[in-house]
């Protein structure tokens, strides 16, 4: 399982909900589909699109 995940401000409550439902979905899926990609892994990659790396704004 891969998700991309656009420049986003992890300070906001709307990303970190976003960030948080990603995990719950990959904890919880079922261990056969998820050996099929990645052995099993989830893989979340913040700041980067299908166009490319944008980062992720810095926190202050």
């Amino acid at each position: 399982m891969v998700e991309l995940k656009g420049p986003t401000d992890l300070v906001s409550k709307t990303s970190r909900q976003k960030v948080a439902k990603f995990i719950l979905g990959a904890a919880n899926r079922m261990p056969t589909r998820a050996a099929d990609a990645f052995e099993g892994y989830g893989v979340m990659i913040v700041g980067i699109t299908k166009n490319g790396v944008e980062g992720v704004p810095q926190s202050k």
